[in-house]
Order: C-alpha cells, then structure tokens, then sequence
C-alpha cells in the first residue's frame, strides 16, 4: 500500500485532466500494482507452481508504453522507460513522466514553450542563421561589411569627421547628402547620410564601393552602421555642372569622357557594371590644370549577368533616359551592352560642342556610336573598346590644335 499511496501522491500532485491520467503510465502502473496485491498467490504454494511470478520480469520497450497517439518523435526518444515494477521506485519514476498534452503542462513547462516559440518567432523574423541567432539588423549589417573589408566607424568618429560647416549636395530616395571639411586633415568630405529604412540600400552601396576601389572609381573613407551614414572624398562637381559653368575646351571635354571610359571598362574587367551613368553620377575636379573624372554613385552597381536590379519593372523608359531598357523592363541580364547605352546618352552632349576643323571627322564617327549604342537590343550595341579608341584619336587632334597658353 505505500506503493500505491505514493503514485497517487505523485499523480494528484500533477493537477493532471482525467484523460491524461488515465492514459500516463503513472496511472497504468498503479492499475498494475493494484492487479498484483489482488491476485498474488498464497504464501504456501509451491514455487515450483508460479515460477513465472519468480523470474526477473523484463523491462518493457518502447512500443508497449501507452502513450497518447499525438506523441512526437522526439517526446518519445527522450523518454526514459521506468525499472520494473514492484518497487517504490518504479511508482515515483512512472509518476513523473510528463504529461503530453499542452493545456495539462505544468506552469513552468508552458512558460519554457511559450518562449521557445517566441525565440523561433524572432529567429524568423530577422532571419538570423546559425551564428546570428537573435541579432538585430544593424549587427548583422556590420557582419556583411567586415566579410568583405569596409571599414566600420563609430559616432563619434562621424561626429569628428563633421566640420561647422555643412553644404547640402543633393536629396533622393535614399536619403541626402552634404559636403563638409574634416578639422582634424582638412580633407573635404562628402557624407551621404540614408534613411533608417535603407540599411540594406547602404550595404550593398558600401559592398560594392569596397570591391571596385580601382582608380576613376569613389574612395570610400568608412560606413556607420547606426547613423546610417557612407564617407567619401569630395571628388568635385558633377559633369553637368562642369559642362555648364566651367566652359570647358573641346579638348577637355574629350578627356573627361575618355577617362569615365576607360573606368568603366576597368569596373567591367573587375565583373561589374554600373547600371547608373548619368551626368549627376561624374564628378570632375582640377588638379594640375587637368581635369580628372570621377565616377560615384555606385548603388546600382551589380556583378556582370545580374538579373531583375530594379523591385518592380518600368515600363515608361523615357522616365529614365540613361538608364537601359532591359534593365528597368527586367527582361535581360545586366552586360556591358546596359553602360554602353548610359553612356551614350552621356555622349550626346559633345556633338553639340563647337569643334576645331580638323576634328569633325572623328566626330561624325563617334556620333555613329552613339547611334547605335542607344539600339533597344543590347545584342546591336558596339562594344565599349570601340568608342574608347575614337575618343583617344579625337583627343589627340583635338590636343593638337590647341591654341597656345590655353588650358
């Protein structure tokens, strides 16, 4: 009877519903116990009669327990089976086995599910792998961009970097940016600054920045994560600009869109396109009384046969004349058929340019390229190298009769 008295003990303690007792195998070994003190044998029977009753009764397997038909697989594997019966022991051990059904959990068993669900929920949520389990966003961007070598700063970097005075450049989608002078080098900075829900915008940004630091191409100085801000030199004013107020020379001109050529044809040596020339994304300054082209702006930047750049198809293409048809339709893979339209476009503005006598050959077949790179079919477009050699020869003669003490 102290067997059977202390299964109920255990069972009454659990506060399980009668179902789920009577389906335990607590309950099921109490019946048994019960079963054996009512038709055990008489003390004066032979053994040889109940030899049965004499030999170690073996240990039941998995499959004989009577357990509810919702039980899992892995409930199952880690139950442990009980000894076998006629103990003490037996009874508390059979009495413990939890029971299967979630609204007879005990109080701390639903508060530990409860939050396993939770942890998977969040998990899910913000996608965290093997090695970021429960991280936020900005950690996991830092990640990325320690994989591929950005260099990360902190706010306080960003706060020392900003001088007292801001010059507001330009705003978009993304965010805006501005041009200030560190104190510290005097270096004039262009700090482009994203909206919060632009993170993963930023990302590729500075990833693909990182990967195409090749001269003509935008030095990234460092990103920061939690104030969503991209460092670069100032690289000067943008082609329009310099098209429109600097009054530049044929010659000149000529050379600043031989030299955004030839960085265009080193990012396409390096497995990327551009996907974005316009004259907003070519900054020119003067250094030694030269002009030196640089191309920013490379958050459209992808590896050469990128498909579907763009969320959603456009179909209005002369909303975004420099921009390739089959990249805003998504119907092809990005090549360096979609610069070679960009750029095009770009070129128009030379052919509008007064010329010496002696250049307009040449630029009557640079404005055949221009003809057929602007071809709706990227499969028509001449190649990039093509062009790159007529304006070589162009600024050749153009450099040749360069008035004397001009620039």
């Amino acid at each position: 009877m102290l067997q059977s008295n202390t299964a109920c003990r255990e069972i009454q303690g659990r506060r399980h519903c009668p179902e789920c007792v009577r389906d335990s195998p607590g309950w099921q070994s109490l019946l048994h116990m019960h079963t054996e003190t009512e038709v055990s044998p008489a003390k004066d029977t032979h053994p040889l009669e109940n030899h049965s009753s004499a030999l170690p009764k073996q240990r039941p397997e998995a499959h004989h327990l009577d357990l509810p038909a919702s039980t899992s697989d892995h409930v199952l594997r880690s139950a442990r089976l009980p000894p076998a019966r006629g103990t003490r022991h037996e009874a508390q051990q059979a009495a413990r086995v939890a029971c299967l059904r979630p609204h007879c959990l005990p109080q701390k068993q639903r508060r530990e599910r409860s939050y396993q669900e939770w942890f998977s929920e969040v998990k899910e949520k913000f996608g965290g792998g093997e090695n970021q389990r429960g991280c936020s966003k900005d950690t996991r961007a830092k990640r990325k961009l320690q994989l591929v070598g950005v260099p990360l700063l902190r706010r306080r970097q960003v706060r020392e970097m900003i001088g007292p005075v801001q010059r507001p450049l330009a705003e978009g989608s993304y965010g805006s940016c501005f041009k200030t002078v560190s104190p510290r080098t005097q270096e004039e900075l262009v700090i482009k600054t994203f909206s919060r829900d632009k993170l993963p915008e930023l990302v590729k940004e500075a990833t693909s920045l990182s990967k195409l630091q090749l001269p003509g191409v935008q030095r990234l100085v460092g990103v920061c994560v939690e104030t969503r801000q991209l460092i670069t030199p100032f690289a000067g004013v943008t082609l329009k600009d310099y098209m429109l107020s600097k009054a530049p020379s044929f010659a000149d001109a000529v050379s600043v869109h031989l030299q955004m050529c030839r960085t265009l044809q080193r990012m396409h040596r390096q497995g990327y396109t551009h996907n974005d020339i316009k004259a907003d994304n070519v900054c020119v300054s003067t250094q030694s009384g030269k002009p030196v082209a640089t191309v920013i702006d490379v958050g459209l930047a992808r590896p050469v046969g990128t498909k579907g750049l763009l969320s959603q198809a456009i179909p209005d293409t002369d909303k975004f004349p420099w921009i390739a048809p089959e990249i805003l339709k998504k119907t092809h893979r990005c090549c360096e058929a979609s610069d070679a339209f960009g750029l095009a476009y770009l070129l128009q503005g030379l052919g509008l340019l007064s010329c010496p006598s002696s250049c307009r050959r040449a630029r009557s077949i640079l404005i055949k390229w221009v003809v057929q790179a602007r071809r709706r079919d990227p499969a028509e477009r001449p190649p990039l190298a093509a062009v790159i050699q007529m304006l070589r020869a162009l600024h050749r003669e153009a450099a040749a009769t360069r008035p004397a003490g001009s620039r």
